[in-house]
């Protein structure tokens, strides 16, 4: 019985795709994970980040109707933290992590701006919390949370960029 459960799981993995990493771990990585990294833009500039779980989050946040990723990352030179957003479209974007010049994204300290706890944060709540700030930024789509100790973030795209919103405490 024990050989019969190892084989089922040993085919499971392989539909997903098990790797072995420097921690000695196993990990089941999605294959459309495996796509985004095979992208010419980001080949060898960046690597999975597996230090939070989850370290991807699927969320539609272009508002196109088709399902995105968000992916923990780490520059394979820098060892930057930041996330990779690969777009349904195609359209792969690396906020930090990646080894080109530092630009300020967000007000987090270094910019090392992934929560343990991120989470997705859907529409209909990002415009929500966006009217009641009074804040005029375009909602497209879902936004990438970020919970602090000392205050909150998300990250939203505007059609043409990713925008870090401070998020202050609602009444």
């Amino acid at each position: 019985m024990k050989c019969a459960v190892r084989f089922i799981a040993f085919l499971l993995m392989g539909s997903f795709g098990v790797e072995l990493h420097a921690e000695g771990e196993s990990r089941i990585i999605p294959e459309a994970v495996k796509r985004c990294f095979e992208r010419k833009e980001i080949r060898g500039q960046v690597k999975l980040g597996f230090k939070i779980n989850p370290y991807y989050l699927r969320g539609d946040f272009d508002g196109d109707g088709n399902i995105d990723l968000a992916i923990s990352i780490v520059g394979a030179k820098s060892s930057r933290i930041g996330i990779l957003v690969c777009h349904a479209s195609g359209y792969v974007v690396v906020l930090r992590g990646d080894n080109k010049p530092v630009k300020t994204f967000s007000e987090m300290a270094d910019d090392n701006f992934i929560s343990g706890n991120w989470t997705v944060m859907e529409k209909s709540d990002v415009t929500r919390r966006m009217n009641k700030m009074k804040a005029k930024y375009r909602v497209l789509g879902e936004a990438i949370f970020m919970p602090w100790d000392d205050g909150d973030g998300m990250i939203l795209w505007d059609g043409s960029k990713f925008q870090w919103v401070k998020l202050r405490p609602l009444d």
